[in-house]
């Protein structure tokens, strides 16, 4: 991140020259008042920031015209900028004039500007997409353009693609301007009351926001995260709804089990973004500090833990406060593009257990972390639902399909075809949500395959989307070697599991030629089992048929 910040200096000095600053006449951190305060030298304007922001040595100063201040969040990885300027020109015209100066420096290529409403009438916002440095690092910017008393200020948050307004959701609830939270123009003015501040639109930006509408119903759509589920309103009822902007950067909603008596939290939060991370840390919110919990076993005495892909769940007994044989379930799963994780929590009394663990399992499994409608269920206010009514025609995104015939699937939304040899694979499942089709396959050995095929995301192409899997794998992969065909890009790896077994992994993208979508393909095996995997696996990717 250094190598970042040395080199956006080019543009920090642009700024400065077309905003008529002068030479520097204060010492770098001028105007920096305490570890968490700022104020303006020249505009007397106050910024105030969380302790878990940090100010960046060479890029918070003090010019004749202008003062900028930056600081850092490692762990969510992003950086907020704030410059102040004496000037009188407008918002359109500042965002004019960023923009050129992005185009015309070297270290900014491919420059993309979406407008966004701005919920000020003198202010603008934009998002730029941009590949960054030499070696063409995407980031994503939102910068927000509005006068204040006496200057000019432009606030920017940096990030990973399709991640600036999350991004900047999350810093207005830890960095404030006066009082109020940065960005107003985004999010809207804090106006004392406690109306929620109104949600950016999402067709203002051309990729992916994971917004939701909260609880309708008995249907909830996370509203910061995008996480959709839904529950049975015979079998839970609501005890609270909770925003991040009001639980520490969580969205929460909190169901009380009905019969047998139980509560169930399900969050999603952005502190923790590994599912392996988040059971242990997940776990000790749910068992009060003194007590001894024990490992929860099932029937056949084997412990109710374990990991997959991006998913982790334990189960504990416990004695509570009243001294009451407890239980309690916690199950983590990573959200796409490394958002964070969502968190299912499970409280119950130990008697109670099975059957409040079995009235669990029916909200997760319509838990659709992709954002969008829950999984198998009937949004329309009833019920969740295994299969829809009879009378009624469901549409194809909303269903699960049967696309397999003999020994050839064909993608339902994409049309390409891939050959299945029953003999070596049989199918698990097969499923078409929201234009994403999956294919998941299992072979003899504990042999795993997923085929995945989605839009193709902006900026992207099949090494990225190879690489971006492996930055967001619940374990650190080792690669051992890669392939690169151009249109196909594939890695073989190696990672250890919480059991310190070590699997061998392939993650494998293919584009498709119109550079429409990508059919991602994952195969996992135990080590010992790695060419059984690669036998198995290779005629496999070699029958790709695009259309």
């Amino acid at each position: 991140m250094q190598r970042i910040f040395r080199m956006t200096g080019a543009l920090v000095a642009a700024l400065m020259v077309l905003f008529a600053a002068g030479p520097v006449l204060a010492a770098a951190q001028a105007g920096v008042t305490s570890a968490t305060t700022y104020e303006s030298p020249l505009y007397g304007y106050e910024v105030e920031w969380t302790d878990d922001w940090s100010v960046v040595d060479g890029f918070t100063n003090s010019l004749e015209t202008s003062d900028q201040l930056r600081i850092v969040h490692d762990e969510l990885g992003i950086w907020v900028d704030i410059w102040g300027f004496d000037t009188n020109r407008s918002a359109e015209s500042m965002m004019t004039a960023y923009e050129g100066l992005l185009n015309d420096s070297s270290t900014y290529s491919n420059v993309e500007a979406t407008p966004m409403e701005s919920s000020l009438p003198e202010a603008g916002v934009v998002i730029f997409n941009y590949e960054f440095g030499d070696d063409g690092t995407p980031l994503e910017e939102l910068t927000e353009f509005r006068p204040i008393d006496g200057a000019f200020i432009v606030t920017s948050v940096k990030s990973a693609p399709d991640r600036s307004l999350i991004a900047a959701g999350l810093v207005g609830t830890m960095i404030t301007i006066d009082g109020d939270p940065i960005f107003p123009a985004v999010f809207g003015e804090d106006t004392g009351d406690d109306d929620p501040a109104p949600t950016p639109d999402p067709d203002d930006d051309d990729g992916p926001v994971r917004t939701g509408d909260g609880l309708e119903g008995n249907v909830y759509s996370s509203p910061n995260f995008g996480v959709a589920l839904a529950f049975d309103e015979d079998v839970w009822e609501v005890n609270d709804e909770q925003e991040a902007e009001d639980d520490e950067g969580r969205d929460v909603l909190i169901l009380d089990l009905i019969e047998p008596a139980g509560r169930l939290w399900l969050e999603s939060y952005s502190t923790i973004t590994r599912a392996s991370d988040c059971i242990e840390s997940a776990v000790d919110e749910a068992i009060p500090d003194d007590a001894d919990p024990a490992p929860l076993e099932d029937a056949n005495g084997d412990e109710l833990a374990g990991t997959s892909r991006g998913v982790a769940w334990a189960a504990y007994t416990f004695e509570n406060s009243r001294g009451e044989e407890s239980a309690t379930y916690v199950e983590c799963r990573a959200l796409p593009q490394g958002a964070g994780v969502f968190v299912a929590t499970l409280v119950t009394g130990l008697d109670d257990f099975e059957d409040a663990f079995a009235a669990t399992q029916d909200v997760l499994t319509t838990v659709n972390i992709q954002g969008g409608e829950p999984l198998d269920v009937d949004t329309d206010d009833e019920d969740v639902v295994d299969e829809p009514d009879e009378d009624v025609t469901p549409e194809p995104d909303d269903e699960d399909t049967d696309p397999v015939s003999g020994t050839v699937y064909e993608s339902p939304t994409w049309g390409f075809e891939l050959e299945v040899d029953e003999s070596v694979w049989e199918i698990v499942r097969d499923r078409s949500r929201n234009d994403v089709d999956t294919l998941q396959l299992e072979g003899e050995g504990d042999l795993f395959v997923d085929v995945s095929s989605f839009e193709m995301p902006r900026r992207a192409d099949a090494q990225s989307c190879v690489e971006d899997f492996v930055a967001d794998f619940d374990f650190e992969i080792q690669v051992d070697d890669e392939n690169d065909g151009g249109e196909m890009f594939a890695v073989l790896g190696v990672y250890e599991d919480d059991d310190a077994e070590e699997w061998s992994i392939v993650v494998a993208c293919h584009e498709d030629p119109e550079g429409e979508y990508l059919v991602q393909i994952v195969a996992e095996a135990p080590i010992d089992a790695e060419d059984d995997l690669l036998d198995a696996l290779t005629p496999l990717m070699n029958s790709i048929a695009f259309p």
